[in-house]
């Protein structure tokens, strides 16, 4: 017996049966969903608190710091190639 909770906030008391029915749950990465949220990013609703979430001060934080560690491994790979090159000259 479980305990489910209704729409009037009244208790109703169901089986394991009569769950397995219920055939309306949409999961997170159901394509639906998926294509819903990209209709919303599109909208001007999306776009606009886009970029009010990128003038965040940590999410600027943020993306500073993953473009600054973007940086140190473009010129950790740039200098393991220039090391190889001297090495098989």
């Amino acid at each position: 017996m479980y305990i489910v909770f209704g729409k009037d906030s009244g208790i109703i008391q169901t089986t394991r049966k009569m769950i397995r029915g219920f055939k309306h749950s949409i999961y997170a990465d159901c394509q639906s969903k998926r294509e819903a949220r990209l209709r919303w990013r599109k909208s001007a609703k999306g776009k606009a608190w886009d970029k009010a979430y990128s003038q965040r001060p940590y999410v600027k934080a943020k993306r500073h710091e993953k473009y600054l560690q973007y940086i140190i491994k473009k010129n950790n790979e740039q200098n393991t190639e220039q090391a190889e090159r001297r090495l098989h000259i």
